[in-house]
Formats: C-alpha cells, sequence, structure tokens
C-alpha cells in the first residue's frame, strides 16, 4: 500500500516550496526569502508544524487496518474480536540427576540451578529445581522437574544439552535431560503475524460446518500451537479428519495435543472424527564446508554464526530472523547455501549432507540432527 499517495503526503521541502511560490502568486512585496532570514525561518517554522503532522498521519493510518496494525494497535483491533495477545512463558520439564555408583539418600533441594553449555546464540540457558527432591537410597537416578530461568521458547533445547549442575550437591555426579523432557513448552510473546492469522481466523469459526479453514484456526487459538496443517482428505476413512500441530519446540508434548484434542472436540460437527497429531519427524543431518579467504574472518566466529543459522531454521531466533520450517515445508539446498552465504566473510558453501534436497509430504516436519560445520582457507580470488 502507498499511504504516501493514499494521505497525499508532503515533505517539509514540499511544504516551504509550496509557501514560497503562494506568496508570490499573491503579490507579496518581501523579497528577502533567502535561507537564514527573518521571514525564510517564519515559512519554515509553519512548514515543519504541518510536517510533523503529516508523518504522524503516515504513521498512524496504516494502524486503523488489521492486515497493516503492529503493536499495541493490533492489540485493539483484536480485543474487539475477543483475542489477546498470547504472553511469553517458562519451560518446564522432567531433568534427571544420577551417580555413578549407589549410595544413601541425596536430597536434591529446591532452586538448584543446572544449565547448558554455550550454544550458538552465545547465551547459557540456566534453569531451576521447582520442588525439592530425594535421589532415594540405592537408586542411581531420579527425575527432577525444573522450570527455565526466563520466559521464551530458545529454553526447549533438545534431549542432552542440559548436562552442567552449577549448584554443587555432594552425591549427584551427572546430570542430563533425556529424550521427551519437556513437559510445558516455553514460548515467546506472540507475535504481530501470528496475532494477525488468528484475528483473520475467527472469521473462519464462524461457519456452521467445518472447513480446513475452521480448524486451523480453533487449533490456533489455543496457547502454544505454532504451526497446523490439516488433512482433510479421509486419511483415517471416510468422515476422518487429521490436525497436525506444533509447538515451540517443534514436535508438540503431548499435553499440547490433548489440550487441542480436547478443543476441537467441543467445535467440530458431530459426524466428523477428528485426530489432534503431531507431525512425522524426518531429521536432517548436516555435514557443510565453508570457505573463507585466506586472511579474513575468524573461523571459530563464522563456525559458530553458520550453527546458529542452521539452528534458525528448526527454532525461532527473532535476532536472525529466518523463518522457521512449518509442516510439509521441505528444505532446499539452494535456501541453505542463500543463507548461510550472509554469514560474514564466507565466500562459498559446500554441502556434503544433506546430499540433496529435503522433500517433505504435508504431514511431515524437518528435525534437526547432527551438525557439522569446518571452516577451511581458500586464495581469494
Amino acid at each position: 500500500m502507498d499511504w504516501k499517495a493514499l494521505i497525499k503526503f508532503k515533505s517539509f521541502e514540499t511544504l516551504v516550496g509550496d509557501a514560497l511560490v503562494a506568496l508570490r502568486s499573491k503579490g507579496s512585496r518581501i523579497t528577502d526569502l533567502n535561507k537564514g532570514g527573518v521571514f525564510r525561518t517564519l515559512v519554515e517554522l509553519a512548514s515543519q508544524g504541518v510536517a510533523d503532522i503529516y508523518k504522524l498521519i503516515l504513521s498512524v493510518a496504516p494502524q486503523g487496518f488489521v492486515v497493516y496494525a503492529r503493536g499495541r494497535w493490533l492489540d485493539l483491533h483484536c480485543q474487539g474480536m475477543g483475542l489477546s495477545r498470547f504472553p511469553a512463558t517458562r519451560t518446564r520439564g522432567l531433568v534427571v540427576f544420577g551417580r555413578n555408583k549407589p549410595g544413601g539418600n541425596v536430597v536434591i533441594p529446591s532452586g538448584t540451578i543446572v544449565k547448558t553449555g554455550v550454544g550458538p546464540s552465545g547465551r547459557e540457558m540456566r534453569y531451576f529445581v521447582e520442588e525439592e527432591t530425594i535421589l532415594p537410597d540405592g537408586a542411581l537416578q531420579v527425575a527432577v522437574p525444573v522450570r527455565a530461568e526466563f520466559e521464551g521458547a530458545s529454553y526447549n533445547v533438545g534431549p542432552g544439552y542440559i548436562d552442567r549442575l552449577v549448584t554443587h550437591i555432594a552425591g549427584v555426579d551427572t546430570v542430563y535431560n533425556p529424550e521427551g523432557w519437556i513437559v510445558e513448552e516455553g514460548a515467546d510473546e506472540e507475535d504481530d503475524e501470528s496475532l494477525r492469522q488468528r484475528y483473520l481466523g475467527r472469521w473462519d469459526e464462524l461457519s456452521t460446518g467445518a472447513t480446513r479453514a475452521g480448524y486451523t484456526a480453533w487449533a490456533r487459538s489455543v496457547p502454544g500451537v505454532v504451526d497446523v496443517a490439516v488433512d482433510d482428505r479421509f486419511p483415517r476413512g471416510q468422515g476422518t479428519v487429521d490436525v497436525i500441530i506444533t509447538g515451540s519446540a517443534g514436535a508438540p508434548s503431548q499435553d499440547l495435543i490433548d489440550e487441542v484434542q480436547a478443543y476441537l472436540e467441543t467445535r467440530k460437527p458431530i459426524t466428523d472424527n477428528v485426530l489432534v497429531r503431531g507431525p512425522e519427524t524426518v531429521t536432517v543431518d548436516f555435514d557443510l564446508t565453508l570457505h573463507l579467504p585466506r586472511y579474513e574472518g575468524e573461523a571459530a566466529v563464522v563456525e559458530g554464526q553458520a550453527r546458529r543459522v542452521i539452528q534458525a531454521l528448526f527454532l525461532q531466533d527473532e535476532e536472525l530472523g529466518v523463518p522457521v520450517l512449518g509442516i510439509g515445508e521441505s528444505l532446499y539446498q539452494a535456501r541453505l547455501i542463500g543463507l548461510l552465504m550472509q554469514v560474514e566473510h564466507v565466500r562459498n558453501v559446500v554441502i556434503t549432507s544433506p546430499t540433496h534436497d529435503v522433500i517433505l509430504s504435508p504431514g511431515q516436519l524437518a528435525s534437526m540432527g547432527t551438525v557439522n560445520v569446518t571452516v577451511e582457507r581458500v586464495d581469494q580470488a
């Protein structure tokens, strides 16, 4: 939308020029219109006030339309539809505390801190034990409930990432987060585009039947749901519909699946057999080589940035702004190369794995496997 053309926007320079032309056309006897002159200064002061009003209108006008509104303006639109922005939430899960040989009871106090190493984002993720737990006499390990230090989807780390005990506990030798450790997924505050789509999807909910758009809108209205795909081509027989969802960590937790299932059961037509499930994950391993000029850039920094770019394809990184792969979205080598070529000093990217484009079906979701990044120096052309 060309908002300047719509509101007939005029810049400060245009307003000053128009004012001087108007004065001359009216037969003004003032001849000293040079910059710095008293009269020219008065004209510029008045024009600046009008120019500021034009700028204000230019910034406010788009906020009157849902498809262009941002921030608080979008919140106000959504309030009229009974919608509010999903707040940021903390990750909660179970971390295993273990020891190398049997012993007596070990108390793991509430507030004990565990953490990850420094990840591709350059940060450590810390988690606090939620309630006092006992590692029983003779047992080698126990699952302990923890919560993230802060809100955000970045705390939904993969298995094995939490491996460091910050608070020393005599009798505890190891900590780790197992597969499926997340109980409640952490989430960032809902962004404008997600909220906008829920607003627009509200109209699809008004249908007395159940369209694909309707199921999508209903599923998105449950906090924690990031992406939705609907298979309404009778995947399990006549009258069946599969609603495939993801959460902030990719594959949804069982609690999130159950919550969406329960909500859809209250909205769907009685004749529909609806199943909410997570996508079939397709693990993608990465093995690639980055070429740097002989004397430019630091190899370790470039390697870290490349790993962060790859991770951003699977886990939202607001700073990088790389769109996360959605359900059924294929990963093309050309896209991967394009993203990595944006890393400073990278001159070429050679991909060993995946060996070809990763083409996914509508119910599949790409999942990050192992990442191996090699940096090589080459003579600059």
